[in-house]
């Protein structure tokens, strides 16, 4: 599921109107890269942000988000590979 939240000092803030069956759980956040600022990392954060080889995204999946850019937001969907490039080829060219 796609939702929208708030970043306020810390929390993500959902709409009134979701709730979430675990106090705990892992999401993944898609920040545009103007409203990142980066620190030089400690060995104390290089230690929390290590990942262990097999989770770590490999040279394939690196040059796609390149290559997608960092607007691109994934969209479940049932619609074939097929489906999908001829809908984006008749947006573009029709």
């Amino acid at each position: 599921m796609q939702l929208s939240a708030l970043y306020d000092n810390g929390q993500l803030i959902f709409g009134s109107s979701i709730q979430l069956r675990q106090n705990r759980l892992p999401i993944v956040v898609i920040i545009p890269d103007h409203e990142v600022i980066l620190a030089s990392p400690s060995p104390a954060s290089f230690t929390k942000a290590f990942q262990p080889v097999d989770e770590q995204p490999d040279a394939n999946l690196i040059q796609a988000q390149k290559l997608l850019g960092t607007e691109y937001h994934y969209v479940a969907t049932t619609k074939t590979d097929q489906e999908l490039l001829a809908e984006a080829l008749t947006e573009k060219y029709l």
